[in-house]
């Protein structure tokens, strides 16, 4: 805080307190004397420990002890103003600093100051500890602070047995454990295969893969028939391709034969009317109306040209059985388109 003064020198009055007994520390940022009258007078500048000026019983430093010549002015700043060990420029903190004071012989000597109040009577002071030596109590260890870091504890174990989610494997168990798993590498120096690369594996490595690659033994065929029908009585599809529908299960239109065990596993139609109407299909084998294989293959009532997905579950034949679908149309149908799906095994 800045605090401005002035004081009047004469034959009374011959010393003026600059600073301030209640501020514990101040910095003197200027300070003028002048000497207003025609006369000769002098002044002195100086610090003492004691309460009042001018008690030859206690200690004066003078800093500065001068003649004042008619209308001379002494213009004094902080660096005229050490500290006792000349390290700063504060007052206070030490015996023989704590007050400074302006004494003057003469009739009018002015002086004028600017203090700056650095430390108010009661402020605590901050003492940072000297942790080069032994603190006591204020040293940092385990018992005055909380230990947030968290450490996985580290497991060294080949085989992942007690891998957790709360701890983490050594590299090395890692490795081990990759290891020790049964594994095909493929690539090159470079670090990836490239089209006519080869590479070398083991014979229990070329069984692992044997015995982990299904082969297909089946295969499908779409046989498709088309015909146009007005009628609502029982036909057989034209399973060889010609173009009109037969009632004979014995018609050799009706029939083909299976070059390999199988099964029928779907039946889809598409026709010209939206009429309501339901079709049911039937599954004879061998030219032979009176004994039917599996059962009744037969759609819900739909309104829609495309006739509802059919998937006979037990319409099963072997190999050189002859094979002829029987259809039924509960209404009039008019043109016919009918794919039938047939699945083979080729190891028979």
């Amino acid at each position: 805080m800045a605090v401005f003064g002035s004081a009047l020198l004469d034959s009374v009055t011959t010393s003026v307190e600059i600073t301030d007994v209640s501020v514990g520390t101040a910095k003197i940022e200027y300070l003028n004397i002048s000497n207003a009258s025609s006369g000769t007078g002098s002044y002195g500048v100086y610090y003492t420990d004691t309460s009042g000026p001018f008690n030859e019983t206690g200690d004066r430093v003078y800093i500065r002890r001068a003649e004042l010549t008619a209308a001379q002015t002494v213009y004094l700043s902080e660096n005229d103003f050490p500290q006792g060990d000349n390290s700063s420029h504060f007052l206070g903190g030490h015996a023989t600093d704590f007050r400074l004071y302006v004494e003057a012989v003469g009739i009018d000597i002015h002086v004028i100051f600017k203090r700056e109040d650095v430390t108010s009577a009661g402020t605590t002071t901050l003492t940072i500890p000297d942790w080069t030596t032994d603190q006591g109590s204020a040293n940092i260890h385990a018992g005055n602070y909380t230990d947030t870091n968290t450490q996985l504890p580290l497991i060294d174990d080949n085989t992942m047995g007690t891998a957790l989610s709360t701890n983490v494997a050594s590299a090395e168990s890692v490795k081990a454990y990759v290891d020790g798993k049964t594994h095909l590498e493929l690539g090159t120096a470079a670090g990836r295969a490239l089209p006519g690369d080869t590479t070398v594996i083991s014979a229990a490595q070329a069984s692992a893969i044997t015995a982990n690659t299904t082969a297909s033994n089946f295969i499908q065929v779409a046989v498709h028939t088309g015909y146009y029908s007005s009628s609502t009585s029982l036909y057989y599809e034209a399973l060889t391709g010609y173009v009109a529908e037969n009632a004979s299960v014995t018609s050799y239109v009706s029939n083909i034969v299976a070059p390999y065990d199988g099964k029928v596993v779907r039946i889809a139609a598409y026709n010209s009317t939206t009429t309501s109407k339901t079709r049911t299909f039937k599954l004879f084998l061998n030219r032979q109306s009176s004994v039917q294989t599996g059962t009744d293959a037969a759609t819900a009532s739909y309104t829609t040209k495309e006739m509802p997905d059919l998937s006979p579950t037990d319409w099963v034949f072997s190999k050189g059985d002859s094979i002829a679908i029987q259809t039924t149309n509960s209404a009039y149908t008019a043109s016919t388109n009918t794919t039938i799906v047939l699945e083979y095994d080729i190891t028979t």
